[in-house]
């Protein structure tokens, strides 16, 4: 009989990390790693350089508690709206890559388009719809409550999804 491989799957972001840790198909737990940073008045380096330790100590907290096999990320490395976003974005990408790098784990990347297209069938779609098919399709997972956590959790299982459809 086949082990059923644990794999964690992350809907990447400097500030809220959605995550979704499945065995076999099957969500064990879900959640999001949510980074304060520095604090208000920072400069801004000193809050990119704070952040980015938090969310590196909250995915190794994961990974420690969970063992992955390997992680399925959405990495999101385009279409930011502003310069803020962008550099948030290649950080925390730089994070994910950096902690599974040294924790010997393989890294499968996804694309939002392509979480988008897993969960609806087409590139484009509402927050709103995005949660409500993970919540159709996973029904028994204990997803995060808050709508702001939830969203980025339910990203992370469309990430999932999507790179299974695509044969992994």
């Amino acid at each position: 009989m086949k082990k059923r491989e644990t794999v964690l799957a992350l809907d990447v972001a400097l500030k809220n990390l959605g995550w979704c840790v499945f065995q076999g198909d099957d969500i064990a737990a879900c959640g999001t790693v949510q980074v304060k940073g520095a604090a208000k008045g920072s400069p801004k380096y000193a809050a990119m350089d704070a952040a980015a330790r938090e969310l590196s100590a909250g995915l190794l907290s994961l990974i420690s508690k969970y063992s992955p096999e390997f992680v399925v990320a959405e990495m999101p490395l385009e279409g930011s709206k502003s310069l803020n976003a962008a550099q948030a974005m290649r950080l925390a990408a730089g994070v994910v890559v950096g902690v599974c790098a040294g924790s010997g784990l393989t890294l499968h990347s996804t694309r939002p388009r392509d979480g988008k297209m897993a969960f609806l069938g087409a590139g484009k779609g509402e927050k709103d719809e995005m949660m409500d098919v993970a919540r159709k399709l996973w029904p028994s997972a204990s997803w995060p409550r808050a709508k702001c956590r939830l969203e980025h959790a339910a990203d992370a299982a469309a990430a999932y999804l999507a790179w299974r459809q695509k044969g992994g």
